[in-house]
């Protein structure tokens, strides 16, 4: 089944929007604990895991930084951070796990959503979480248990790891666990209450980074006021080779306006196929600099489909980059690499563009109109 380019761009742009609304609302200020001094290396995580609803103090006045983090614990916190629920009352899962204790729900939420499994009779609940167990289950919790199996093999700096290696290698690249030292990760190490909720405050602001931005995609006439104040990126120009193509440029011009007055910024979506790649670069980039001054876009973004020659991809947005007005925007479009391709080196691609905007296709085959591969396929987005 054939996709039109922009369709594949805006399952690429909305791909990192899903996963945020799963998480707490933004924190209040957390109470102070007599065993956590502004000078302790985990008093801001502390004191965010706690105004999350993440954390509890062992006492009004007491964290227990110090104190192990057990394995019921950790799936009690799991439970907070995901919102999952479950009543515990359809059957017991584990024999040491009793209907009745404080952590029984949490954990038979744990086991419903994959994040826990029956791999013994027994759960120990009271035994502290080792640092390979937290790896583990942060990941299946996050659905991405196939892309640890697919990572297993991937090159990792610990000489101590062996098994969930490829848990372990993501949970490293999403940024939530790091080594011991540089080349030991300590995977049976058991973990502290205040290194646990560093671990979910490291995780709660990958998903919630300090500053974001919105970049909606629109044919001119498809400009609302509902897009007031965003970055709004009008799909007006298409080029064939070197030949420009409007679909309303006058259309285009009103929606600029109109989103510049209310304070947002326009840029100028160029979507092309790969004959641009062929054209000679520094007509392209005259042509369409000449657009953004004359119209007032604030910058443009480069959307050749498919987007897979990263030197003469970067050779354009050099070329896009020299002839632009100063001050603007230059966003560009790739292709991710399919399962087992290499990842190219896009470094010269990133100095020329702003940003390099990762486009995965929804899928990559499909049989009589029905998908066979995953609508959201993480492990290219990961690789």
């Amino acid at each position: 089944m054939k996709r039109r380019p922009i369709s594949r761009l805006f399952a690429a742009l909305l791909c990192a929007c899903t996963i945020a609304f799963l998480l707490p609302a933004p924190p209040a200020r957390a109470a102070s604990f007599s065993d956590v001094p502004q000078s302790h290396w985990a008093a801001a995580e502390i004191e965010k895991s706690v105004a999350l609803g993440l954390f509890k103090g062992e006492s009004a006045s007491f964290f227990g930084a110090e104190h192990s983090m057990t394995r019921a614990a950790f799936a009690v916190v799991t439970s907070r951070f995901f919102g999952w629920e479950s009543d515990a009352a359809d059957y017991p899962v584990f024999s040491d796990v009793s209907a009745d204790a404080w952590y029984a729900a949490q954990v038979r939420a744990c086991y419903d959503h994959g994040a826990i499994r029956r791999e013994s009779d027994r759960f120990r609940p009271n035994d502290p979480v080792t640092r390979e167990e937290m790896a583990v289950l942060l990941v299946r919790a996050l659905g991405y248990d196939g892309l640890a199996a697919a990572s297993a093999q991937d090159a990792l700096p610990f000489t101590d790891v062996s098994a969930a290696r490829g848990y372990i290698a993501v949970a490293r690249a999403l940024g939530v666990f790091n080594g011991v030292t540089p080349t030991e990760f300590r995977p049976a190490k058991t973990a502290t209450r205040a290194q646990a909720a560093a671990i979910f405050v490291r995780l709660y602001e990958k998903l919630h980074p300090a500053s974001s931005e919105t970049l909606v995609l629109c044919p001119p006439d498809g400009y609302s006021s509902a897009l007031n104040g965003k970055t709004v990126a009008l799909t007006a120009l298409t080029l064939r080779g070197a030949e420009p193509f409007w679909t309303d440029r006058t259309a285009a011009q009103e929606a600029v306006k109109s989103i510049r007055d209310a304070g947002g910024k326009a840029l100028l979506c160029v979507d092309s196929d790969v004959r641009a790649l062929d054209a000679d670069a520094s007509e392209i980039a005259s042509r369409v600099a000449s657009y953004v001054k004359s119209d007032g876009y604030d910058g443009v973004l480069l959307n050749v489909a498919p987007a897979r020659d990263v030197p003469a991809l970067t050779a354009l947005a050099a070329a896009l980059r020299a002839a632009l007005p100063q001050g603007s925007a230059l966003l560009t479009v790739l292709d991710a690499p399919a399962s087992g391709e290499p990842v190219p080196d896009v470094t010269a691609l990133a100095a020329a563009a702003d940003r390099v905007v990762l486009r995965v296709a929804p899928y990559e085959s499909a049989g009589e109109a029905i998908p066979v591969t995953a609508y959201e396929p993480i492990a290219a987005v990961y690789a």
